[in-house]
């Protein structure tokens, strides 16, 4: 395998890997490991044009975005589908034709063993069941099923009703019933979090972002980089900053950052659509180096899961960091939200795991900054640096 020439002048010679870093290697591998790209690869999918209407007959904001973490009942998981806030009462239509289904769910979660799993049976109108708990779906002409839960049951037209039990289709523009009183709010913001939750599953259980089929919302507001800090792999405790104010590193490390969005309109704190980073070395009296270039970490045009979104929950997203005697930690529960996204476990390419770290010992003793942007799905963006001294010898 050959090295590196760009990368040799911050390798130190090891033995028989002389002029080669481990840090190359792990650089190459991202690129020539087939079986990391075919275990990681994406499938493109189908988008609408133009793209379609949002289903809610109404003003609505957003409650929860699609790839926000949660952690309800102190189980992680990512939430999978858009919280659509609107009044009870607000009439909920389908943006897509297709077969419907309506159903009856409970969703049983756990952390021992950890799990977040939906189980469905038909749904009785006679059943008395918790109302807040019935989903109608659609499968359009893709193979997507949109899911449209938190529906009133006593809304849901009877023609609805009688299609779903002989698995007729519907028409786009059919309305599907209303959303149904919910019982608590969402802090920060103070009314009862009344909501349609909105899910669309491709039909080999990919998990897709609903907003990048609907029309673009108005968004000027760009994410907020709150922190960021460097732990031991795997670890929550964070490296304390040196003499001269920079973490002092070693080992295998991860980098940790705060960062959170809003919408125009809403006080609700969604995670970003998207995280890039790179890293540059601060050679003594001289320019930064770059040594590994913009990396898209996440961008969640989908999740990177199939079923139990308990999946790579705490691999994405770190559910608290010590600094110092403070715990800052990731809350998906009652709010406000805060979110903490762990950016060395993997990216798009490689895939996810918590064994990936930047291994410091593969680097020069001596001074480097990450630099970390973040977008929403808008466009706006914004960015952050943490610089680091990295001490092995």
């Amino acid at each position: 395998m050959p090295s590196l020439p760009w990368f040799r002048p911050f390798c130190r010679p090891r033995g028989r890997w002389t002029g080669l870093c481990l840090f190359a290697l792990l650089i190459l591998s991202l690129v020539m490991d087939p079986d990391l790209r075919a275990a990681t690869a994406e499938e493109s999918f189908v988008l609408p044009t133009p793209r379609l209407e949002w289903p809610v007959r109404g003003p609505f904001l957003i409650g929860a975005q699609f790839h926000d973490f949660q952690n309800y009942s102190n189980v992680p998981y990512l939430h999978g589908g858009i919280d659509l806030r609107a009044p009870v009462g607000t009439v909920i239509v389908t943006p897509v034709a297709g077969p419907v289904t309506v159903s009856s769910y409970q969703i049983d979660a756990g952390r021992s063993p950890l799990r977040f799993q939906y189980r469905r049976w038909p749904f009785d109108p006679r059943s008395g069941s918790d109302t807040r708990y019935v989903e109608v779906a659609v499968t359009d002409a893709w193979g997507h099923t949109w899911m449209f839960r938190h529906l009133d049951a006593a809304s849901i037209p009877s023609e609805v009703l009688r299609r779903s039990r002989t698995g007729e289709a519907v028409a786009t523009g059919t309305p599907l019933g209303t959303i149904v009183a919910w019982h608590q709010p969402v802090l920060p913001e103070p009314a009862t979090y009344h909501h349609c939750h909105l899910e669309v599953v491709a039909s080999d259980g990919t998990y897709l972002n609903p907003a990048l089929f609907l029309a673009p919302l108005f968004d000027n507001l760009p994410p907020q980089v709150h922190g960021a800090w460097l732990v031991r792999n795997e670890e929550e405790r964070a490296f304390p900053p040196g003499s001269e104010g920079r973490p002092v590193v070693d080992g295998d490390i991860d980098l940790v950052a705060a960062i959170t969005d809003e919408m125009p309109g809403s006080r609700y704190q969604h995670s970003p659509f998207r995280v890039r980073t790179r890293l540059l070395a601060i050679p003594p009296a001289s320019e930064p180096r770059e040594l590994l270039p913009w990396l898209e970490v996440v961008r969640f045009d989908r999740l990177p899961v199939i079923g139990d979104r308990t999946q790579l929950a705490t691999v994405i997203y770190k559910e608290r960091v010590r600094a110092g005697e403070q715990v800052i930690a990731s809350n998906g529960e009652m709010g406000p939200r805060s979110f903490l996204l762990t950016l060395t476990n993997g990216d798009r390419q490689r895939g996810y795991a918590a064994r990936y770290a930047l291994p410091t010992r593969a680097l020069r003793d001596g001074r480097y900054r990450y630099e970390i942007e973040a977008a929403d799905l808008a466009g706006n963006v914004a960015s952050a640096a943490l610089e680091f001294e990295v001490r092995n010898r």
